[in-house]
């Protein structure tokens, strides 16, 4: 596709893939183009319904791709100027990424971009026009990294950022996560960049740990980024975690076995493990490889430092467990039940966050 690079190219590439979209008896027809002196829109357009009831649309329009701290600021103004005329606020952009358009829509306000996500909605007449256009900017070319929250170093920035509950200064935050100082700027202008954290007089904040959590969850799959190996104790799942409870090696028990911490919606039939050497432990719990029917699952990160034995507790038993953002992320990617285990101890974590995020 061309990539509009003008305000004007935007409004007229977004405003036409609205028109091709409206239902039939439906029109939408422009007012202004930003001649109007007693209006600071960029353009007004009037929405007419099949029985001649119309509503005025005022737009505002952004050749790039803002943050999300930038398209609230913008969407915020809007509304209220909006509000004022009692019109429709709609924020046309080449791009919005998806935790922007849901920060967006949130604040009240319609949207639009070049790759076709739109949401329009009207309350008189009554409206609603929605599409799901493209997840990445056009603008960046094939060649250039869009960014991502795979690897151990993105997870030690983000696990950081969702154990705790503050504001970071950039030195601070490399030190408690452990990851470099080009891995840690590297993930916080890639969540600049997706409305997923917010930057004011040299701090980051994060504006929703669990939008955070869920995007993490979309690029870090602890199947893949782990060395997986699979394995069953023939004596079964109880025997197994009182095997848990013996020697010091590092362990710690993610998924369902470790939600249980917090809620459980079903019986654990498996037991996802971290380990350091698969091979080792294996051995000292005595239990056998196998290709099916595995009542156990060992996962040997990449690094010996991994992160998913940072900031770990224990169960009653004095099982070990990882982290409950890790837990929720881990069960997300997990197969059978566990997305489910995760929205309920998704909620756990909304209604109980001072019981699991730091100061």
């Amino acid at each position: 596709m061309t990539v509009p690079a003008s305000d004007i190219q935007v409004l007229r590439t977004v405003v036409e893939l609205i028109r091709e979209r409206i239902p039939p008896g439906w029109a939408l027809a422009s007012s202004s183009l930003g001649s109007n002196p007693r209006s600071p829109a960029d353009a007004e357009f009037a929405l007419s319904a099949p029985d001649g009831r119309r509503v005025k649309i005022v737009i505002e329009v952004k050749s790039g791709a803002p943050t999300g701290r930038q398209a609230a600021g913008i969407a915020q103004k809007l509304r209220e100027r909006a509000a004022a005329e009692e019109a429709v606020p709609l924020l046309l952009a080449r791009y919005l990424a998806p935790q922007v358009r849901e920060e967006i829509e949130r604040i009240g306000v319609s949207y639009a971009d070049a790759t076709g996500n739109i949401m329009v909605s009207a309350i008189e007449p009554g409206f609603f026009l929605s599409d799901r256009g493209g997840d990445r900017d056009p603008s960046r070319s094939p060649g250039r990294p869009r960014g991502t929250l795979k690897g151990d170093p993105a997870a030690r920035v983000v696990r950081a950022l969702l154990d705790y509950s503050r504001s970071w200064k950039v030195r601070d935050l490399i030190a408690e996560s452990g990851a470099s100082t080009g891995a840690t700027y590297r993930v916080l202008e890639y969540l600049d960049r997706e409305g997923l954290a917010d930057r004011e007089e040299g701090l980051w904040t994060i504006p929703s740990w669990e939008r955070l959590l869920r995007a993490w969850a979309d690029d870090y799959n602890f199947l893949t980024e782990n060395s997986v190996t699979r394995y069953i104790d023939p004596r079964g799942v109880e025997h197994f975690q009182a095997s848990l409870q013996v020697g010091s090696e590092p362990y710690a028990v993610t998924g369902a076995a470790a939600s249980r911490a917090w809620t459980s919606v079903a019986p654990v039939r498996s037991i996802f493990v971290y380990v350091l050497d698969a091979g080792h432990e294996s051995k000292r719990w005595g239990i056998r490889p196998t290709d099916t029917g595995a009542n156990v699952v060992l996962l040997e990160p990449r690094s010996t430092k991994a992160v998913a034995f940072e900031r770990a507790g224990t169960l009653a038993e004095g099982i070990w467990r990882v982290a409950p953002a890790q837990v929720a992320t881990d069960l997300l990617n997990g197969p059978g039940r566990d997305a489910q285990e995760a929205e309920e101890l998704i909620r756990w974590m909304r209604v109980n966050e001072n019981a699991w995020r730091l100061v």
